[in-house]
Order: C-alpha cells, then sequence, then structure tokens
C-alpha cells in the first residue's frame, strides 16, 4: 500500500513540474523581428529608405515606399495602392512609418518658352494670296492686302471681318497703318497707292504712281506715305492732299521693302539688288549700304531700339546688323527655301521669319538660335507681323502651289 502512495506523489510531483515549466515558457518575452538580423529571410524591414524629391534639375525615377495604402513616389507623384501586403517569405508584416516630416515636394511644371505657340485661328475670306499684313497700333486689328485685289480689315480678338476695302484693279502688294491707327495706305500692281478711312472704309485718295506699287509706309510723324516698287524710286506722297512732296532716286533697284526705323532717322530699303540701303529720310542722302546676301532681300525689320536691323532673302538666310557700323552681327540659318518675311517683336527679343518652306520660325535675336518652328499655313509663307504687345503673330501665305488651300493662308498665333 505505502508502496502505491508513493508512485502516485511521484506522479503529482512531476505533473506540478511540468505545468511550472509550461507557465514559465509562457511569460518568456518573444524574439523582435524588428530586430533580427537583416539579412534573415524573415525579418521586416521597419523603416523604409528616405524619398528625397529634387525641384529641380532633370527628372529621376524613384522607387516607389508602401505607406498605408498609398504609393508615394519619389518625384512627388503618387497613386492609390491595390494592396499592401508584404511579401510572402516575410514572417512579420511591420507598418513602415511615414516618409519624411512634410509634405512631398512636387517638382515645377516645364517652363515654356515666351514665344511658344498657343492657339491658332484661321482668318477665312480671302481667295488669293495674302501679301502682306499689319496690325493697327492698338492691336485691335489686322489689315490685309491680297491678290484678290481686295483689302480687309479684321477683329483680331474674333478673327472675324469687318470690313472689305475694294478699289484696286489688280493684285494689293502691300498695306501699311498710320501711327494715329485711322488712315490705311495700300500699293499695288495697278499703279496706285490708296488711303482708307479705318473706321468707315471709305477711301480717301487714289494716287497714280509710274511703276506697280511694292511696298508702302507711313513716315513716323504720319504726314506722309512712301512708296517703292519696280520703278526703283521712293516717292513721298502727302496724305491729305494725295500730291508728291518729293523723290529719291539712286541704287535702289527693284525694291521689295521699305521701312523707317521706330527712332524716325533711318529710311532702309531693299529688293533685287540683295543689299540693305540705309538712307537719311529727309534729305535722302544714303547712310550706308549692307551687302552680305547672296540673292535678293523681300523683308526688313528694325529692332524697337532703332539699333539692329533685320533682312529675310532668297538666299534662305536671315541677317541680323548693327546699323551704327553697318557690319553683319548674325546670320541665321535653319530655312530649306528663300525666306520672304522677317519680323521683330515688341521688345526686340524675337524674331519670325517664313518662307518657301512652308514654315514659320521663331528665334531668340540675342543667340540666334530658333526657338520654335511650327506649320500652320499650308503654303509659302509670305508675311509675318506681331501685334504691338508682342502676344499676337499674323501670317499670311501665298498660293504658288498647286495643293494651297485659299481659306487656310491668313492665321492669327496666340503666343504664350
Amino acid at each position: 500500500m505505502r508502496s502505491f502512495y508513493k508512485s502516485a506523489l511521484l506522479l503529482v510531483v512531476l505533473a506540478l513540474a511540468l505545468l511550472l515549466a509550461a507557465c514559465g515558457e509562457e511569460n518568456t518575452p518573444a524574439t523582435n523581428p524588428a530586430t533580427a538580423t537583416s539579412g534573415s529571410k524573415t525579418s521586416a524591414v521597419t523603416t523604409a529608405p528616405q524619398a528625397t524629391s529634387k525641384t529641380t534639375g532633370p527628372a529621376v525615377t524613384a522607387t516607389p515606399v508602401v505607406v498605408g495604402t498609398t504609393t508615394v513616389v519619389a518625384n512627388g507623384g503618387s497613386k492609390t495602392a491595390a494592396s499592401a501586403t508584404a511579401p510572402a517569405e516575410t514572417a512579420a508584416v511591420v507598418t513602415a512609418p511615414v516618409v519624411g516630416s512634410g509634405p512631398i515636394a512636387t517638382p515645377p511644371p516645364t517652363p515654356t518658352s515666351a514665344a511658344a505657340p498657343g492657339t491658332v485661328k484661321t482668318l477665312s475670306g480671302h481667295t488669293g494670296s495674302i501679301n502682306q499684313v499689319a496690325f493697327s497700333p492698338d492691336g485691335k486689328t489686322l489689315a490685309s492686302a491680297s491678290s484678290d485685289k481686295s483689302v480687309r480689315l479684321w477683329d483680331v480678338a474674333t478673327a472675324k471681318e469687318l470690313k472689305t476695302l475694294s478699289g484696286h484693279s489688280d493684285e494689293v502688294e502691300s498695306v501699311a497703318f498710320s501711327p494715329d491707327g485711322k488712315t490705311l495706305a495700300s500699293g499695288g500692281f495697278d499703279k496706285t497707292v490708296r488711303l482708307w478711312d479705318v473706321a468707315t472704309g471709305q477711301q480717301l485718295q487714289s494716287i497714280a504712281t509710274p511703276g506697280k506699287v511694292l511696298t508702302v509706309a507711313f513716315t513716323p510723324d504720319g504726314k506722309a506715305v512712301a512708296s517703292g516698287g519696280d520703278d526703283k524710286v521712293v516717292h513721298f506722297w502727302d496724305v491729305s492732299s494725295g500730291k508728291e512732296t518729293k523723290t529719291f532716286k539712286g541704287q535702289f533697284g527693284v525694291m521689295h521693302s521699305l521701312v523707317f526705323s521706330p527712332d524716325g532717322q533711318i529710311l532702309a530699303t531693299a529688293g533685287l539688288n540683295a543689299t540693305v540701303g540705309l538712307w537719311d529720310p529727309v534729305t535722302g542722302k544714303q547712310l550706308n549700304n549692307l551687302t552680305g546676301h547672296g540673292s535678293e532681300i523681300w523683308s526688313l525689320s528694325f529692332s524697337p531700339d532703332s539699333k539692329s536691323i533685320a533682312s529675310a532673302s532668297s538666299d534662305e538666310l536671315v541677317k541680323i546688323w548693327d546699323v551704327a557700323s553697318g557690319k553683319e552681327s548674325k546670320s541665321l540659318e535653319g530655312h530649306q527655301g528663300a525666306v520672304l518675311a522677317v519680323e521683330y517683336n515688341n521688345d526686340g527679343k524675337i524674331l519670325a521669319s517664313g518662307g518657301t518652306d512652308r514654315s514659320v520660325r521663331l528665334w531668340d535675336s540675342a543667340s540666334g538660335k530658333t526657338i520654335k518652328t511650327f506649320r500652320d499655313i499650308p503654303a509659302t509663307v509670305r508675311t509675318l507681323a506681331f501685334s504691338p504687345d508682342g502676344k499676337t503673330l499674323a501670317g499670311g501665305g501665298s498660293i504658288e502651289q498647286s495643293d494651297a488651300d485659299t481659306k487656310n493662308l491668313l492665321k492669327l498665333w496666340t503666343l504664350g
């Protein structure tokens, strides 16, 4: 009997020992997976790598970091994650802390050039080539001269036609606003210079000239109109009476372009003889003769400060000249055909040019580099003009190509 009690007591002691051992094991702290060796497959990373955002410099593709249920990309973009579960081989999942202490920096938008083209408007109405365009001094009205024998006035804001000025009996080659914007001058193949009242559209003067008129320009005081053409003479016409006041005869050649400097001190002419002539507009004395183009010159434009003049030629070049010295400053290459139009913008920092390659190019006048090239006129670009504030560029085309669409030859580009 005593042997039985001893065996039972031993079993009880053994059971108590096992129970105590089990309780002690339950109270032993478990290994924290966050402090496990990083090389272990069962360890979990508790800190995400720092994502660095840059607001300048080239974009860098960054590895997404899971934060809760949102994938945050180091360059500032984000998208909602479909799942934030850890890889199957990870034994424990530990929520990653929010990256950084502040908002994720967003890179700035890519800067756009001041001359980058925005909206393009088409001005439909002419049925022939657009030979020249000109903005009124307030920039609200555009005038266009066309081979369809008409001059048209357009509302710049709406691109709607305001008036059609009829009277020329042949192609109209040139058009210009007076300094006060009240009078419009036009000239053409019918050997006339015509003056128009802008407000009413009524013809004020019809002046007969010795030859075809290819270019017209108002004198800076607005009292006279100068004209040039195939008779190789510069004529000055009194606006009030229509009478000729003086003529300049010299080595002009057939004139395609005639412009006054903004300060009124110089008259520039160019044409078939491939040179730019600089003249005293009062006396007619030649001040300089700029040579360097290899073919005839079609268009001239002074910079707003009157210190530079740009020329466009059939030699596929646009040249910039220093007026004081008469020396070539830059030669702009890029057109793949004759350049027929060139124009400075309002601050002189940008030049626009166009020609037979059906392209319009915007140039940085200081560096001579191309800023933008666009092709919205489906034909030879014949004429260009900037609005007085520089925010709009007008351009017209010539239907020398059989595929030219006469309804799409006159454009307005809104510049950003």
